[in-house]
């Protein structure tokens, strides 16, 4: 049966995007250097003389004390992964089967420390519910004399051929050798086989910079059977290397995920950037592609990783700003499927580094972000307290990777609870869980399991010690199983008992659809009692080889937000219903192809727009309604514009954007049963002169009855307003009152004000800060009622008759004249009426049948007295 959709409809899922102030699924990490021993260990453990090991376990326990030290510090700021460098210079933080004991552990390379901190630091991280990724440099076996290895089982003695001298004892593994490939993967494979880490994680060392010809022609000369440029087969060997260790990593523990971390600028070349069909980077020079040989948009491509984390070592505003970089980098992955996180610059401020986790969120479309701080000690502790108490006050669950293939859990069994232990059984030890406390009081809120204020933590084992300020009879206590590849499942409330969740009913698109407009709103009907959704996606039915997988809390996914699904081409779908009690339920599968609906002008990051763009989009069809939507917020929570048009253009009013500032757009579209929303684009209005504003009320030397001042001005370009407000005329810093207001806003109210003088004035916000403020005018502020019952004996008051009509009574001493202005609240002269006075009362009844009903301002002048009131039509 043909279905059709209302528009209105449609409007219920503006919420799709679920950023978040602090979202559920964010990674928060640091990288824990060991190289040269820049955060951690502190001291290095003497190498075994016989009669030395009493100084030998104080070393041990110094290095042990100073892990600990790290992850207490991450904990108590609900960071939930730690990037560990387990192998710098070929040499091992670990009991490696291939590579000696670190210089950097012990005092000597390749003694046996008597312990391992890769196994400690997994054992007590996982006790505070914090990932561990193995970061490992791939290529590098020296970077000066003091860490060139020389022991019999190094390198440079078994295997000579395998390195590249670059002088200076900078040498590295040769990545053009097929050997030196099987044994990085041999490397890795050993450390997954041994250690229950929960990712594997590479720099940004490959080739070393200053690589000649000559350095590697034999192997240039050998495997080199597609005869690739010398630059292309270099970047085809380190991908060709990321591609193995990702194979190697799926056939033993495919939950472990494998990330890189290149340089922060890639595709810089317009060239570069069309071969992979991206727009290029926005701002900067990718060195790393042919002076490293580095290419991170191959790997992405390939889907040989699961995240990438850029070095983004940069502030916004910056030659290679932040806030184009960072927003580039979360569209790319997405049009790849895969992971962002973000390596950040510890030692910036604290503001910086919110404001960039910020930008993350906004830009974020995968529905989970990230943020990965260099280095561990160089974040002071200040740092630390601002991001619990700001962006990262909640605990966060790590991302789910919807691409790997993982097996379906349910309920957690015998949950128990004695004083504050929490216990349960499940049959699967090789998952983790997830505990919520939630107050019972908030037991009915509907983002109860979908956003992370519940979350008390993450626990590896079957038990869980709940804090103090928790308890069975304030709080509902529940638990879920969160697996290793970062699913989510039904969760466990204590005390309840089991029930079913019917599978959802799958709406739109039919099954088989053909030409469906992307993107789409995929959408079927509630499950009562559903927490959340999973939206499932595939390239066969039976799921084997997965897209992506999204968690939502309407019966609705939005395709926009994942930009990896092409025209013209088979997939798959599904819905999985999380309730609470009840294992997850599986909906029937349902197979599409679709075509691509979205905004062709202007482009997608495009700068210096006009104030009154125009916008067009591609047409679905005649018949069509099409809704733009313009916002200054990337979610679209508010918006700042909205048109209805047939058409496939519209043009924005004057008097709408603010200069230079960002804004995102994006076009639903309805045409009978299909139903589509353009992926959204963001663009920058052009910069405009900003003048000093000018006020327009009270007038400069007024006294004013009251408690309050209204202060406002002339409607002008801006990027908003900051009122002043003083009792002395030099604006003292400590002695004077700021509002902002947004752009727009013309006035600012001062109120609860004591009788007295009082200096005003405004300055427009451009964007190197504010403008000079405006001439500044004097108020006197009498603490009378600025409006009074009839026989006050002040200048002037309002009263409204019964039928609603107002009227202005005034007193006045001789015959004269008074002008009444009125005014809208923005500061806009609307009317002006001049009356007739006689000595003593007077009643005034102006005319005001002409406008719309609300309120405005009223400026009542009378020779050298005046006065202005809130006036309600």
């Amino acid at each position: 049966m043909k279905r059709l959709i209302s528009f209105a409809f449609l409007l219920l899922f503006t919420g799709l995007y679920l950023v978040a102030q602090n979202p559920k699924r964010e990674v928060r990490s640091v990288w824990l250097s060991t190289a040269w021993r820049l955060d951690w260990p502190s001291t290095t453990v003497p190498a075994a003389t016989g009669t030395n090991e009493s100084s030998r376990e104080t070393a041990r326990n110094v290095q042990k004390s100073g892990l600990i030290s790290v992850l207490d510090k991450l904990q108590a700021a609900n960071f939930n992964t730690v990037f560990f460098q387990v192998r710098p210079m070929s040499d091992a933080f670990y009991n490696s089967q291939y590579e000696p004991w670190s210089q950097y552990l012990s005092s000597v390379r390749g003694a046996d420390p008597g312990w391992d901190p890769l196994a400690y630091i997994i054992e007590e991280a996982h006790a505070r519910g914090i990932e561990v990724h193995a970061w490992l440099n791939p290529y590098r076996y020296s970077s000066s004399s003091e860490s060139h290895g020389n022991l019999p089982e190094d390198y440079a003695n078994t295997h000579p051929e395998w390195l590249m001298d670059y002088g200076g004892y900078t040498k590295i593994l040769n990545p053009g050798i097929p050997q030196v490939r099987q044994r990085i993967c041999d490397v890795v494979a050993d450390i997954i086989n041994k250690y229950d880490v929960d990712g594997i994680v590479f720099d940004d060392y490959f080739y070393a910079s200053g690589t000649t010809d000559a350095m590697d022609q034999d192997q240039y000369q050998l495997y080199n059977p597609n005869n690739l440029s010398r630059g292309d087969w270099r970047r085809e060997n380190v991908n060709q290397m990321v591609r193995d260790v990702q194979t190697r990593i799926n056939s033993i523990k495919p939950y472990v995920t494998f990330g890189i971390s290149p340089a922060g600028v890639a595709a810089s070349d317009i060239n570069v950037a069309n071969k992979y069909g991206v727009e290029k980077a926005p701002v900067g020079s990718d060195w790393q592609y042919n002076s490293i040989y580095s290419d991170p948009l191959a790997w992405l491509k390939d889907g040989s990783i699961d995240y990438i984390s850029p070095q983004l070592y940069w502030t916004t505003g910056s030659t290679n700003d932040y806030s184009k970089l960072s927003p580039w980098w979360a569209k790319i992955s997405n049009f790849f499927g895969r992971h962002y996180y973000s390596s950040n610059s510890s030692p910036f401020s604290s503001s910086e580094l919110i404001n960039e986790i910020n930008i993350n969120r906004n830009a974020d479309l995968n529905g989970t972000t990230g943020s990965v701080y260099f280095r561990t000690n160089n974040i002071p502790s200040a740092t630390f307290t601002a991001f619990k108490s700001g962006p990262y006050q909640s605990q966060a669950l790590r991302a789910a990777y919807g691409w790997k293939t993982a097996p379906v859990h349910g309920l957690v069994e015998s949950l128990f609870l004695a004083g504050q232990n929490l216990s349960w059984s499940y049959a699967d030890d090789l998952v983790r869980y997830s505990i919520y406390a939630i107050p019972r009081a908030n037991i009915n809120d509907a983002d109860v399991f979908t956003s992370p204020k519940y979350l008390a933590g993450i626990s590896y084992t079957k038990s869980f010690k709940l804090p103090t300020t928790v308890n069975s009879a304030t709080h509902i206590i529940a638990v879920a199983v969160y697996d290793r590849f970062g699913n989510e499942f039904s969760p466990r409330i204590l005390g309840d008992i089991s029930t079913t969740a019917p599978a959802a009913q799958l709406t739109y698109p039919a099954q088989s659809a053909a030409n469906v407009v992307l993107p789409a709103y995929f959408t079927w009907l509630p499950v009562a009692g559903a927490a959340y959704y999973v939206w499932e996606l595939a390239e066969d039915a039976a799921f084997t080889k997965p897209v992506v997988s999204r968690e939502v809390t309407s019966p609705a996914f939005y395709s926009g937000l994942q930009t990896n699904i092409k025209e013209n081409k088979t997939y798959y779908w599904r819905v999985k219903a999380i309730k609470p009690n009840a294992p997850l339920s599986i909906s029937e599968v349902r197979s599409f192809e679709g075509t691509k609906f979205k905004i062709t002008s202007p482009a997608d990051g495009t700068e210096h727009v006009p104030m009154e763009p125009e916008f067009s989009w591609t047409d679905i069809g005649q018949g069509a309604t099409y809704t733009l939507e313009i916002s200054n917020k990337s979610d679209f929570s508010t918006l700042t514009y909205t048109a209805n048009v047939q058409t496939t253009t519209a043009k924005l009013p004057a008097g709408l954007l603010a200069t230079s500032t960002t804004y995102y757009a994006r076009v639903k579209a309805v045409k009978g049963e299909i139903q589509a929303i353009s992926e959204r684009i963001y663009f920058v209005t052009e910069e405009v002169p900003i003048p000093v504003p000018v006020l327009t009320s009270p007038a400069d030397g007024s006294t004013v009855y009251g408690t309050e001042i209204e202060i406002t001005w002339q409607q002008q370009d801006s990027k908003g307003f900051r009122a002043e407000m003083s009792q002395s005329s030099s604006f003292p810093t400590r002695g004077t009152t700021l509002k902002s207001v947004d752009p727009f806003v013309y006035n600012v109210v001062y109120d609860n004000l004591s009788d007295g003088i009082y200096y005003l004035r405004v300055r427009a916000k451009n964007s190197d800060g504010l403008t000079e403020p405006s001439a500044y005018i004097t108020v006197n502020l009498k603490n009378t009622s600025a409006v009074h019952n009839p026989g006050s004996s002040d200048f002037c008051y309002l009263y409204y008759d019964i039928t609603g009509n107002s009227h202005i009574v005034i007193e006045n001493a001789a015959s004269t004249n008074a002008t009444l202005e009125l005014y809208s609240l923005s500061g806009l002269l609307i009317n002006k009426q001049i009356f007739s006075l006689t000595a003593g009362k007077n009643t005034l009844s102006p005319n005001y049948s002409g406008y719309e009903k609300g309120l405005y301002l009223i400026r009542i002048k009378s020779g050298n007295t005046e006065k202005t009131l809130k006036m309600r039509l």
